[in-house]
């Protein structure tokens, strides 16, 4: 599956705003604009897909996310998502999308509103046909049948709820595929304890975020004994952008008690069958050989940089290969030198395969190695609002022109302008779309 774009809006300080999806996608800001917001909107979509309709209330009155913006106070909450699925065949193409009220004072809100599923079954024409009209309580079924069935909806239940369960509809998987839709957010800035060897073991496929965000050398380990193949892709990656580098061994430690209460029960005990977590048998550190070295040493004490890039290396590959197919990384460039940049985002973009990342950025460098319409720079406003628009395509040229003239980089003169006066804003708007 590729993710094509995202909306999100009425979120925080989030006007509604549309992503056209890149294999890496960057939201360019100076501090404190929004980047953060925009990523936490679209975190919420995804997680209100996946969310019971018990917990779907908790998040349609969660006061933290309610726009507070004069412009935005009383807007419901807007979500979609088109993507391209080819296991989906003729039903392929898909864009979905749902909208709530956000809780409010007179009581009358969190409730969802509307809801829709359009599917174009040509790749040769831009027109979609709706199959939920779920303000008229109704779904087709599939393309056999131009009619519609009547579908009863509480207000906090989505129609994919529902529509999921019926196994006689030919639209059952578009269905399925929707409610597994899958993003992971990865905001870990100091990776020390994540390198530790961590004697718990929770459910490997089942928590994603835990094991690499808390268990790295673990998860290098399933890699490397599930699949060698993408293990070799990791350790080329790793090669590349940095060439000392040797040799990178995993170290497997054993873990002994004479205390055997400090393991829990058998597992023939049927009592702890269904435990969530148990005490690991084996534990692991990762150790880097440098040219530059007389020993190998364990990465726990190389640099956070070094650390922080071997990570972004293996959320790429086991995001992209556990399902998620929306990755966002918050200020990718922290404890990372500008030079590694460019190589860090080839090596992230060869490892994704059909996942996507979003990544947030105040670094005038990430713009110089991303093509211009996989960039969203935010543009300040005197409304509050958070707003992330593309350069014109017809102005690349023109940008490229002035930005060299000045002895800047194209990020650099952008930031200038993004952190100019008024006469600087209206010069960065001209550049932007609409």
């Amino acid at each position: 599956m590729i993710l094509k774009n995202i909306t999100v809006g009425n979120f925080k300080n989030i006007a509604v705003t549309t992503l056209d999806l890149s294999k890496i996608t960057a939201l360019v800001s100076v501090n404190n604009y929004g980047k953060s917001n925009l990523l936490e909107a679209i975190r919420f979509g995804f997680d209100f897909l996946a969310s019971s309709p018990k917990n779907r209330i908790r998040l349609m009155s969660s006061l933290s996310n309610i726009p507070m913006i004069p412009s935005l106070i009383g807007k419901n909450y807007t979500f979609s998502v088109e993507f391209d699925d080819p296991h989906l065949n003729e039903y392929r193409h898909v864009k979905y999308s749902f909208e709530f009220i956000w809780q409010n004072d007179q009581k009358t809100g969190a409730v969802i509103v509307s809801e829709s599923i359009e599917i174009n079954r040509s790749p040769d024409s831009k027109k979609y046909t709706s199959y939920l009209k779920r303000s008229e309580g109704k779904f087709r079924p599939g393309k056999s049948s131009t009619n519609f069935r009547n579908i009863l909806l509480p207000s906090n239940c989505l129609a994919i709820d529902i529509l999921s369960s019926y196994d006689d509809i030919e639209i059952t998987d578009v269905v399925r595929t929707i409610q597994n839709l899958h993003s992971t957010f990865c905001s870990s800035l100091e990776l020390s304890s994540s390198y530790s060897a961590f004697p718990i073991q929770f459910d490997l496929d089942e928590q994603f975020n835990f094991f690499v965000d808390q268990d790295i050398p673990k998860t290098l380990n399933y890699l490397k004994n599930k699949d060698p193949e993408r293990y070799q892709q990791f350790l080329d990656s790793v090669y590349q952008l940095f060439p000392e580098f040797e040799n990178i061994e995993l170290r497997t430690y054993v873990y002994l008690s004479n205390n055997p209460s400090d393991f829990p029960a058998s597992d023939n005990n049927d009592s702890h069958q269904d435990l969530p977590i148990h005490i690991k048998d084996e534990l692991y550190k990762i150790f880097i050989k440098s040219q530059y070295l007389n020993q190998p040493i364990s990465i726990e004490n190389m640099s956070t940089g070094t650390k922080r890039i071997i990570w972004l290396l293996i959320i790429s590959i086991f995001g992209a290969d556990h399902g998620v197919n929306l990755i966002e990384v918050e200020e990718i460039e922290t404890s990372i030198h500008p030079k590694m940049i460019r190589l860090l985002l080839e090596s992230i973009n060869d490892l994704l395969n059909n996942s996507t990342m979003i990544l947030s950025s105040h670094s005038p460098y990430l713009i110089q190695y991303l093509k211009p319409d996989a960039i969203y720079i935010g543009v300040p406003n005197d409304k509050g609002i958070a707003q992330f628009k593309r350069i014109r395509r017809n102005k690349v040229k023109d940008i490229l022109r002035i930005s060299n003239g000045l002895g800047l980089s194209v990020g650099e003169y952008i930031f200038e302008l993004l952190s100019g006066d008024e006469d600087s804003a209206y010069i960065l708007d001209q550049y932007l779309e609409d």
